[in-house]
């Protein structure tokens, strides 16, 4: 049996302007994007305006950081242990 986009759900997270979303969400899938920053989820939601009507009908956005941890301070700390700096980054950069 063929998959049905419209049977799915799509979740994007780190959903930028909405690149991904809007597709799918055209495509008749359930969608939720997330998006950490203010500024760029405004712009999401110009991109919704600015596209066919029925795209808000399956797209929800959510002005949130999605992470592994309840705090940003958690998540924050967590990338940070996760990436290779050097030794002198907490001098250079605390």
């Amino acid at each position: 049996k063929d998959a049905n986009p419209k049977d799915g759900v799509f979740i994007d997270v780190d959903g930028w302007v909405g690149d991904n979303s809007i597709i799918a969400a055209a495509m008749g899938m359930d969608t939720y994007a997330f998006e950490p920053t203010r500024y760029v989820t405004n712009m999401l939601h110009l991109d919704i305006l600015a596209n066919d009507c029925a795209v808000s009908e399956h797209l929800t956005v959510v002005n949130a950081l999605v992470g592994g941890y309840n705090s940003l301070d958690e998540n924050l700390d967590l990338i940070y242990h996760e990436m290779d700096f050097d030794d002198d980054f907490d001098d250079d950069y605390q």
